[in-house]
């Protein structure tokens, strides 16, 4: 299964069995300011065009496990945050260092954004979408990810 590329699509895609049919796992539309939505999409992010505010992003249930060898995942957390526990393999790119680094990530391979619990990442992922990445948020963080029983390695 692979992060659908909603870049190229208009609107991104609205259909959570059109995620289905194409062998994807799930993608929502999340807006980053949470109210009022803009007109015309409902609290999903459905049933309209995307608006500058939204950020693709995941739920841990629909990411596989063990998780696909070309998906980069990208921290976002602080150094301290990362000591205590982070997905294995992933990239340790503090928010408040991502402008100065965004060079070290290929825009075209997909990028799963992490922090604690999805804030930071939704940040993340809004600026690197907008500078064409393949950037997806992971909706709750590490916080969703360790609750949904997936490991974490110290250090």
């Amino acid at each position: 299964m692979r992060v659908h590329d909603c870049k190229n699509t208009p609107y991104g895609v609205t259909s959570a069995n059109q995620f289905r049919q194409m062998g994807s796992f799930l993608v929502i539309w999340r807006p980053l300011i949470p109210y009022p939505w803009p007109s015309g999409i409902d609290s999903r992010g459905q049933n309209g065009p995307m608006s500058e505010t939204e950020v693709p992003t995941v739920t841990v249930d629909a990411i596989p496990d063990p998780l696909p060898s070309d998906l980069v995942v990208l921290d976002v957390r602080e150094d301290h945050e990362w000591a205590d526990g982070h997905i294995d393999g992933a990239l340790h790119v503090p928010l408040g260092t991502l402008m100065d680094r965004r060079s070290e990530l290929d825009p075209e391979t997909q990028t799963l954004v992490v922090c604690l619990v999805g804030g930071r990442s939704a940040r993340a992922t809004a600026y690197l979408v907008a500078n064409g990445h393949n950037a997806i948020n992971l909706d709750g963080g590490m916080i969703a990810w360790e609750e949904a029983g997936r490991s974490i390695i110290a250090g």
